[in-house]
């Protein structure tokens, strides 16, 4: 039978988001050391019960992931005006989309806007063929 009890139930928690220098100096450590920096600071927050309902740890480094070379866009005025445009737009089959092509860089909510975005623009594309 399944538990209906909020105490069986498991979550995700962010524990950390670093930018700049410092993600650079945080990814220089080992993936323990990173876990363990992440609950002491949860500690701090929730005292004697964030370590105790930790359960397991996931760490990404982005401006390590192959060919991406950091977290998100950073558009100049004049990159928003002459290449972002363009970028909305498919070529052939191809549609990007991504935080990058929104205006919530930096966030999965961007991510999720532009991929809506460039679904309405695939529909239409299939409902005109």
């Amino acid at each position: 039978m399944p538990s209906t009890g909020y105490a069986s139930q498991k979550g995700v928690l962010l524990g950390a988001y670093i930018h700049g220098g410092a993600a650079a100096e945080f990814s220089a450590k080992s993936f323990k050391e990173r876990v363990e920096y992440c609950l002491d600071v949860g500690e701090t927050v929730f005292p004697g019960q964030y370590r105790a309902n930790f359960d397991s740890a996931f760490s990404w480094c982005w401006h390590k992931a192959k060919y991406n070379l950091g977290g998100w866009a950073l558009w100049s005025e004049e990159g928003r005006k002459a290449a972002y445009p363009k970028l909305l737009e498919p070529q052939g089959r191809i549609y990007l989309a991504g935080e990058h092509l929104s205006y919530l860089t930096g966030w999965q909510a961007g991510a999720i806007e532009s991929a809506w975005q460039q679904i309405e623009k695939l529909h239409q594309h299939a409902m005109q063929a």
